[in-house]
């Protein structure tokens, strides 16, 4: 009894120092996979801006920002360092390599500390006020900038020393090693045991030390004693050394590296091992090592501001330590398999795992060899009942007894069923059974109680918050059950009227008591207060695969699907507050949940069965508070140019013409869904607000104003908790030739001038009008263009670098250039006056400007301002050419000289290929429209050519009728001796036929009543006597210009006057009406059809004709031909004629329009014949029709009521669906179904052709197969279609004039009632086997010879093959119409190989699912299109 006292002591006192940490850390390895070059890391720190900044062992600096290793290439360079220690000082970068002393980065580049004599190997650099400390192997050296102060040396030199790590005060410096420690304060170093006033020995082993209260407390590397000194006075002090309880390390293990932060120790030691030490509740903790990569050689430590652990190590890189939400449990191989489909615990603590295709296992998290298998056995669910853990398998209900799975005796007669549910509520068990629905039972009475009304498949069951009610998750939508009506009710499917599917994998129970479901497009909730909500936006819901569903105890629901975990925060009224999805590139490993492989324990964690193995969920770390680093702002540009950030300058920008696009990041956020708000303090008000919350890592600002500015950012990754901002100032200061409204008066001024000058030398006279082929530029027009040129490319170069800093000065050389324009101004006017070739100077002007472009568009490298500028110059060429020839001349040069800028610039500013594309289409441009201007004159030619010489007739007359104008060819066509000018309009009357009716030529037509666009035909005796037509057209282009134009039109009266006999004597009605249904034209036969006198009809509408039933359709018929404009628009209906006699016409018509005016209609022209025997003759042909369809009805009730009922495949097998589809009304596909002594013959059959032939053939085959089987007795299947076909052949000729070529092809399967077996022969059929336990289709084929088809040999047999299938797998029998079925969005068949893929996604789902997911397909891919065959589809599953 003593004993077991002491021992009792011992083990409290020693736990109460130490234990191992009960949380699971994360152990996270960044490796060579990870993006690290070297995994020999020698030290870690973190920079302010939070970096992580690691020194590889020969690579120098690594820089790790979250996300992405940075080498710092371009800083670095090749030059190999062995980096072991990086310290800040003022944000300023040091480091120590191992053999070359000491470094810093400045300014982007790095320095090394060549006053600094190398005395041994380096191992840190520290700063102290103004103090700059390096430790060696030699010893300790302060220096004050490059002058040592004082050094504290080592001899002899100990290459092999150990640095632990320092500690640092305001004012002070202890720095640990395994030669000697020492202390640095006020700029003096002494040994740690002198400042301390003790022997060395007592000091020696120490290797770190924190302030606590107002004590300063040091630790040894064995971590077995502790040092305690009071601060106020050190040397006279009461040196307080306690021993650590507890034996903390193991043999031969030390202290190596050690790290701080306000609340703990982190010590590392030489085996890996991190142990922390908590400062205020004085208890170390291990934390225990969850990777499957073991920390080895260690050597740095450093705990970051989000409180994350970092570990480097010589061999496997680096680790960072943490708690995070989900933690993958490494402990054994059991743990990490991928096919975890269920995840429980017992009472016992125990953990249970159902693996797919090793069975269930039960035992301690930890430990591998403690678990107890159970093969074959596959946990569902899990309910308790009392004391007792019962879980529904595969194989029935088990109660769990320890670590083994025994028969729980009152659910024993479910031993052997896949039970898919089970649910303990108060005195009853509810269970289900896959397929066959709901039962419960009375555990005080015994009774069992089912419920045939509810759905087949139950997967999941939760009970209200009030206890008022069960709902079920089914595979037809969710199943409430209230306890006090002690009934069902309707099936819930929908929210809001909106339907949000059927299938119910998942349920679970929020803190606030709202119930949650997985459903098809989303998640239901049912609150307390039992109103519906919806959850099924994009933005909550990336995807809606739903594997599991839990809610914890801080009001989030956890979903898993096969995009991650997505946690999504409510409220009471199941309101979205939040929500985040967790992938790998945040933190879950996981990849994907399995179906309902989720366990949800006591204290709130979750445990998560995934794709790479066994997740934990501490949903209290969804919480957990980090600290967001500030944003790095790392690029500021202006038009994307030079990066600003590096500019020792201030930034500053001399125009309000700019584009900044500034750039920033979150350092280390341990998230991949960090936003970004930011704003723009400073006069410019755009952006004075914070911008909206975005994942964007830019800002642009465009057109800043002039002022100061301070840009700032910050940066959230939950949208609640921000970090603090991060600002950088810049100014606008624009000067005041280039601010907006100088440029704006220059321009103004430039452009009045130029319009003041271009008044004053133009003077055009619209009398003065000169038709030369010479249509180049005149003098005065030459020096127009040319001081123009001068002014606006001047003004533009001289302006243009002001506003773009981008662009490079050159004013001296653009005044030259505009002086040389101008030199060739003054030329012109002043001292070559007599030239007449003025564009020889324009000429010279004008190549000055445009090779001035080209030199300067090489001298900015291509830059887009000079490109404009060749751009403006060539498309004033066309005014400046003579010829076509030259502009092609000058295009070529062009071309020469773009392509020589390419090749001899190197680094463009603009797109090379688009430069040369823009001055391709600019001198395509030029040639295109000097053709056109050079050709003006040859088309005012041509003009004046066809006016006079042409067809048309032209006279001009005043408001008197006074000819000022007529075409030469109407004298012609007179024959006229004078010409018509000065005579009057009204003597073309003189030339009419005097009996003509048509308009004339009077005073009262042509003066009084002249119409602009009136038009008129008028008939004229030609100078040959003949009679000519002319259709004249009146413009009035004045009140005192008048013109008439004629056409032609006497072959268009000659031949309307042909086509009027044709109307006149055509077999049928030809008639014109107007846009209401009125007669305006009727032919003789519509006057014999409606027995009326044509100027009855005439006087009459179409209407008034027709039968009055008919009436109302006819009129909307008339007005959709109207309104849609068509042509030939098809109708019959009948009229009755002046005796009574109903006559039926079948009658096009077609929207006659207004001559030359596009939606101008004015009537309809009908064609219409007398349909009215037609029509008897085709009623006679109807009522045969409806006969021979009534006989094929028949006939197709006689052919299913041959096929087997749904009724004996229940009665034959466990489950089953039918898919029977024919073609036409009756079919050439059927099947079979006979239980004939120990085997159950299930035959399908495919017969040559479909509809009425193939249904013949259907009947004959069911008749001798009854005959065959049924009679003969004969159950081997080769044996059956041997007999079918001797049979069929006996029936149906093979040879002669009868010869038929019909068969069928067919697929025999035989079932044997006592066991596995499958007997089957195939003769051209084939069918699946799907097994839904290992997930595989198999085809099975047979020979090849169909039922009635010529044989390969004579000795031609049918073979019965067998074959094994079990409960677990599915038998397909299918005929060719699925899979031959023609649609799609080309057109195409669905394939053998479509239909197997489909069969294999569905065949995990009910029966009738799958039987509705096929003619749902089936229906989508044939669209519009029609079914190819007929369709037979047929599953099995279980025999009875």
């Amino acid at each position: 009894m003593k004993l077991l006292k002491w021992l009792l002591l011992f083990l409290l006192a020693f736990s109460s120092s130490f234990a191992v940490d009960a949380q699971v850390y994360t152990f996270k390895n960044y490796n060579y996979e990870e993006g690290v070059n070297l995994v020999s890391i020698l030290s870690v720190e973190e920079s302010d801006d939070g970096y992580i900044w690691f020194g590889t062992d020969g690579a120098g600096l690594l820089r790790f920002d979250g996300e992405e290793f940075d080498y710092l290439t371009e800083i670095q360079g090749r030059n190999n360092r062995h980096v072991n220690s990086i310290s800040f000082h003022h944000n300023q970068l040091f480091y120590t390599s191992l053999f070359r002393g000491v470094y810093t980065i400045r300014e982007g580049q790095i320095e090394r500390f060549k006053f600094l004599k190398l005395l041994g190997r380096s191992h840190g650099v520290f700063h102290l006020e103004n103090s700059f400390i390096v430790f060696e192997d030699s010893g300790l050296r302060l220096f004050k900038d490059t002058v040592l102060v004082q050094e504290e040396t080592i001899f002899p030199i100990n290459t092999k020393m150990e640095f632990y790590g320092e500690y640092k005060t305001q004012d002070e410096l202890f720095i640990f090693s395994s030669e000697r420690n020492y202390h640095v304060q006020k700029k003096k170093i002494a040994s740690l045991n002198a400042w301390l006033g003790v022997d060395e020995v007592e000091v020696k082993d120490y290797v770190a030390a924190f302030k606590k209260q107002d004590s300063l407390i040091f630790v040894d590397k064995w971590l077995k004693s502790k040092l305690t000194v009071a601060l106020n006075d050190v040397k006279n002090s009461r040196k307080a050394k306690k021993a650590i309880k507890g034996d903390l390390l193991g043999p031969d293990e030390y202290v190596i590296k050690w790290d701080n932060n306000a609340f703990s120790i982190f010590y590392l030691t030489n085996k890996g091992r991190v142990i922390v030490y908590d400062i205020h509740e004085e208890e170390f903790k291990i934390i225990k090592n969850n990777s499957k990569v073991q920390i080895n050689d260690a050597t740095d430590i450093l705990v970051d501001r989000n409180n994350d652990i970092w570990v480097t190590t010589k061999m496997n890189g680096a680790f960072r330590i943490s708690l995070e939400p989900f933690t993958q449990l490494n402990n054994h191989d059991l743990l990490r398999d991928a096919h975890i489909y269920f995840v429980g615990k017992t009472n016992e603590d125990h953990l249970i795992l159902s693996i797919g295709g090793q069975g269930t296992f039960i035992g301690e998290e930890t430990d591998k060899d403690s678990f107890v298998q159970r093969k074959e056995v596959y946990v569902i669910s899990m309910t308790h009942v009392d004391e007792k853990l019962l879980v529904s398998t595969n194989l029935g209900v088990f109660q769990v007894k320890g670590k083994e799975l025994v028969d729980y005796e009152p659910l024993r007669h479910l031993k052997g069923e896949r039970v898919s549910l089970i649910f303990n509520d108060l005195d009853y068990i509810w269970y289900a059974i896959e397929s066959n629905g709901l039962f419960r039972k009375n555990l005080k009475t015994n009774e069992v109680e089912s419920f045939p009304s509810v759905p087949a498949y139950i997967y999941n069951a939760v009970a209200a918050k009030d206890s008022s009610a069960i709902y079920f998750g089914t595979n037809l939508g969710i199943l409430k059950y209230d306890r006090f009506k002690n009934q069902f009710e309707k099936r819930i499917k929908s929210v809001d009227g909106e339907s949000m599917g059927f299938y119910v994998g998942n349920s679970s129970i929020d803190i606030y008591g709202t119930v949650w479901f997985t459903i098809d497009k989303g998640l239901i909730g049912i609150t307390k207060d039992n109103k519906r909500v919806a959850i099924s936006s994009e933005k909550v819901l990336p995807s809606l695969l739903f594997y599991t569903l839990n809610t914890d105890n801080f009001g989030n629901i956890i979903v898993g699907t096969n995009k991650g975990i997505t946690r999504i925060s409510v409220n009471k009224n199941g309101e979205v507050l939040n929500s985040k999805t967790y992938n790998k590139q945040n933190g879950f490993y996981g990849y994907e949940t399995h179906m309902r492989s989720a366990f949800k324990s006591e204290d709130g964690n979750i445990l998560l069965g995934t794709l790479g193995g066994l997740i934990l969920l501490r949903p209290e770390l969804f919480v957990k508070e980090t600290m967001l680093n500030q944003p790095v702002i790392f690029s500021f540009k202006n038009k994307n140019t030079e990066n600003l950030i590096n500019s020792k300058n201030p930034i500053v920008f001399n125009s309000e013409n700019n584009n900044l696009l500034i750039e920033f990041k979150s350092i280390n956020s341990k998230s991949n869904h960090v936003s970004y708000s930011y704003k723009l303090v400073g006069p410019d008000k755009k952006w004075k607000d914070w911008s909206e919350w975005s994942t964007s890592k830019e800002a642009i600002l465009n057109n800043v104003q002039s002022g100061s500015y301070e840009f700032l950012v910050k940066s959230s990754d939950d949208g609640i908790k921000e970090s603090k901002p991060e600002t950088i100032s810049f100014a606008v200061k624009v000067p005041f030739y280039s601010s907006k409204w100088f440029i704006i008066l220059i321009i103004g001024l430039a452009l009045l001038l130029n319009v003041l000058f271009l008044n004053k030398v133009s003077s055009f006279n619209r009398k003065n009008i000169i038709l030369d082929k010479n249509i180049n530029a005149d003098r005065k027009m030459a020096k127009g263009v040319l001081i123009f040129g001068a002014i606006a490319n001047t003004s533009g170069h001289l302006f243009g670098p002001r506003l773009d800093e981008t662009l490079t000065n050159y004013d001296f050389i653009a005044i030259v250039t505009g002086m040389i324009l101008i030199l060739m101004y003054f030329i012109m006017k002043y001292i070559d006056r007599s030239n007449k070739q003025p564009r020889i100077y324009l000429l010279i002007g004008y190549f000055t400007l445009l090779i001035y472009n080209y030199v300067f568009a090489y001298f900015s490298d291509i830059h887009p301002f000079y490109f404009v500028g060749i751009l403006l110059v060539t498309f004033v060429a066309p005014y400046i050419l003579r010829s076509l020839r030259e502009a092609i001349y000058l295009s070529f040069f062009m071309g020469f000289m773009s392509i020589s800028i390419i090749y001899l610039v190197e680094n463009s500013g603009y797109n090379q290929y688009l430069f040369l594309m823009g001055t391709a289409i600019a001198s395509f441009l030029m040639i295109f429209k000097t053709y056109l201007r050079n050709s003006s004159l040859e088309q005012l030619i041509f003009t004046s050519g066809v006016v006079n010489n042409g067809n048309a007739l032209v006279v001009a007359f005043d408001k008197k009728g006074t000819i000022s104008f007529a075409s030469s060819n109407i004298g012609i066509l007179l024959g006229l001796d004078d010409p018509l000018k000065g005579e009057s309009i009204m003597g073309l009357k003189n030339y009419q036929p005097l009996n003509s009716s048509a308009t004339d030529f009077s005073y009262q037509d042509m003066v009084t009543n002249f119409k602009e666009g009136a038009i008129f035909v008028a008939p004229f005796y030609t100078a040959d006597e003949d009679v000519v037509y002319y259709q004249w057209s009146c413009e009035m282009f004045s009140d005192d210009l008048r013109v008439i134009l004629g056409q032609d039109v006497t072959e268009k009266i000659n031949l309307e006057n042909y086509y009027e006999l044709i109307v006149k004597n055509a077999d049928g009605l030809i008639f014109q009406m107007d846009t209401t249904g009125n007669f305006t034209f009727v032919n003789e036969k519509s006057c014999d059809v409606f027995e009326r006198p044509k100027e009855e009809l005439l006087e009459a509408s179409l209407l008034d004709f027709v039968e009055p039933s008919y009436r109302k359709e006819v009129k909307k018929y008339l007005a959709s031909s109207l309104r849609e404009s068509s042509k030939g628009k098809y109708k019959e209906f009948p009229i009755r004629t002046h005796e009574g006699e109903v006559k039926w016409l079948a009658q096009n018509l077609t929207t006659m329009r207004k001559t030359g005016v596009g939606d101008g209609i004015t009537g309809f022209l009908g064609l219409a014949r007398d349909i009215t025997s037609t029509r008897k003759a085709n009623a006679i042909i109807k009522e045969q029709n409806k006969s021979i369809t009534d006989s094929i009805n028949y006939a197709r009730r006689i052919q299913f009521n041959m096929l087997p009922r749904s009724a004996e495949f229940k009665h034959a097998f466990k489950d089953h669906f039918i898919l029977y589809r024919p073609k036409d009304i009756v079919s050439g596909d059927f099947f079979w179904l006979k239980e004939v002594e120990d085997k159950t013959i299930l035959i399908l059959s495919d017969c040559t052709g479909h509809g009425v032939p193939g249904s013949f053939m259907t009947l004959l085959g069911i008749n001798i197969l009854n005959q065959i089987i049924e009679e003969a007795r004969i159950v081997d299947p080769g044996e059956i279609l041997n007999q079918l076909d001797e049979r069929l052949s006996e029936l149906l000729p093979r040879d002669g004039q009868n010869r038929i070529q019909d068969g069928m092809e067919i697929v025999v399967c035989a079932f044997d009632k006592n066991t596995d077996r499958v007997e089957y022969a195939l003769a051209g059929g084939r069918f699946l086997i799907k097994d839904n336990k290992t997930e595989s289709v198999q085809v099975i084929k047979g020979q090849i010879k169909h039922i009635g088809g010529e044989a390969v040999s004579d000795d031609f047999r049918y073979k019965t093959e067998e074959i094994v299938v079990t409960r677990d797998q599915i038998v397909y029998l299918f005929s060719d119409g699925y899979p031959d079925q023609f649609g799609g969005s080309r057109n195409k068949k669905i394939t053998i190989k479509k239909f197997l893929a489909l069969v294999d996604a569905i065949s995990n789902q009910p029966m009738s699912e799958q039987n509705t997911i096929l003619q749902e397909y089936h229906r989508e891919w044939v669209g519009n299109t029609e079914q190819t065959d007929d369709i037979t589809v047929i599953a099995v599953r279980g025999k009875k």
